[in-house]
């Protein structure tokens, strides 16, 4: 945990500069216009200090998570998906991503807030569809290698005849809106998709069809929010300002934002619950030196037993009665099965028996490699005398999976017969 903490210090110490330096500019112009042109009361001064000290702790965790997390997931799904070649696939899963990243996004949270004639969640759905159906688009682009300049023309004079057809009042909202895909959860999502996806390309021209990316998902959101100043006629897109209660002290102060924050928390687990649901099974993706570090190795410079040893996960295995001997020390998920059938006195199959054998050679057998009764590690990609050994369980474990009309049923059901266990 110590080495955990040692490594993420750097990280938000990089994050809080960066925070500071977006905020403190801010907070400088605005106190300069309340002590000059734009007097205000102490307490909407008090609450906006306090703000802005919550918005630079929020920023520096929100850009610490952004970066180690929706860059790296938007680089291997976009690099996934162009290796299916599965346009199908492509344009669901693209819509999909683009959809749910949009909705997560702080922006639009703010900009829905701000529209009074339409509701919140229909605002947010449709900039997300928006993003989702141009996000499809800009990845049909790169993959058919379509020139970008002639889709922005297209796409942007579609806008401006829509707008023809929206109140004056609403053109902004609809313009504004298209700011959503400048996110801090969408570029850094959208770009790293765009890299994976022009990375599996490999050409000459892969990196230059991916520009233009934002530009292209930036329309999604000015359509879908102008075609919904057409159908609910939003004439009245006047934006009224919430009114600050007075507070005499700093318990008063405490207490008016003590209030907001569960309002705020539940927004944000609603807008961060897709993603969640979505990403949650997988492991994060940390940067390789903070790896390094907290195995006080680099990768290149681990033996085998070293880089094996990064996937050990302790085990148990319980009874209600005592067990013969003293139980593996190492296994693998592929061997552990055979331990409880034999201690739960259950009849195997003749694979089971193979598997069993094969354990007693080579205690664990992994897809990063495998461990001899010595527990020397080996990688799959040297050849030596548990060669003929894997291959063997290779060819058996296909069959099993795959051999369709050509698989070994009696090898592998239990009415075939196996050892038992006691």
């Amino acid at each position: 945990m110590d080495i955990i903490l040692k490594a993420s210090i750097p990280k938000l110490r990089e994050k809080l500069l960066e925070a500071l330096q977006a905020v403190l500019p801010i907070v400088a112009i605005v106190l300069v216009l309340c002590f000059s042109i734009a007097p205000v009361s102490p307490s909407i001064l008090l609450c906006f200090l306090l703000g802005a000290a919550m918005i630079i702790v929020g920023i520096m965790f929100f850009t610490l998570g952004a970066e180690m997390s929706m860059s790296p997931m938007g680089e291997r799904v976009g690099a996934m998906l162009t290796k299916s070649r599965s346009v199908p696939l492509i344009i669901g899963v693209g819509f999909l991503l683009g959809f749910l990243i949009t909705i997560s996004e702080p922006d639009l949270q703010v900009l829905a807030n701000q529209v009074p004639s339409i509701p919140n969640m229909t605002l947010i759905l449709s900039v997300a569809a928006g993003v989702g159906l141009f996000l499809v688009v800009a990845f049909l682009r790169m993959l058919l290698g379509v020139a970008l300049p002639p889709l922005l023309v297209a796409f942007y004079g579609l806008v401006f005849v829509l707008a023809a057809f929206v109140p004056r009042e609403f053109l902004a909202v609809a313009f504004d809106s298209g700011g959503v895909t400048t996110g801090p959860m969408t570029v850094p999502f959208i770009m790293a998709l765009g890299v994976g996806v022009s990375a599996i390309r490999g050409d000459r021209h892969a990196a230059d069809d991916s520009f233009g990316l934002v530009a292209l998902c930036s329309v999604g959101p000015i359509l879908a929010v102008l075609i919904l100043g057409i159908a609910f006629r939003a004439s009245d897109s006047t934006y009224i300002p919430p009114v600050l209660p007075e507070v005499s002290d700093s318990v008063e102060l405490w207490q008016l934002f003590h209030e907001g924050l569960p309002e705020y928390i539940k927004e944000i687990a609603s807008s961060l619950l897709p993603i969640v649901v979505m990403f949650g099974d997988h492991q994060p993706s940390v940067e390789q030196g903070f790896l390094d570090l907290a195995y006080g190795v680099t990768q290149e410079q681990m033996t085998m037993e070293q880089y094996m040893g990064k996937y050990y996960v302790p085990f148990v295995i319980w009874a209600n009665y005592p067990l013969p001997g003293t139980g593996p020390e190492t296994t693998s998920l592929n061997f552990l099965g055979q331990y409880l059938l034999r201690y739960a006195g259950i009849a195997g199959t003749p694979y089971g028996d193979f598997l069993w054998q094969l354990q007693e050679e080579l205690p664990a057998l992994t897809f990063v490699g495998y461990v001899d009764q010595t527990g020397r590690a080996y990688s799959h990609l040297e050849t030596n005398d548990f060669t003929a050994r894997i291959e063997d369980y290779q060819r058996l474990q296909y069959n099993n999976l795959f051999g369709g009309q050509d698989r070994l049923a009696a090898f592998f059901d239990p009415e075939s017969g196996g050892a038992t266990g006691g």
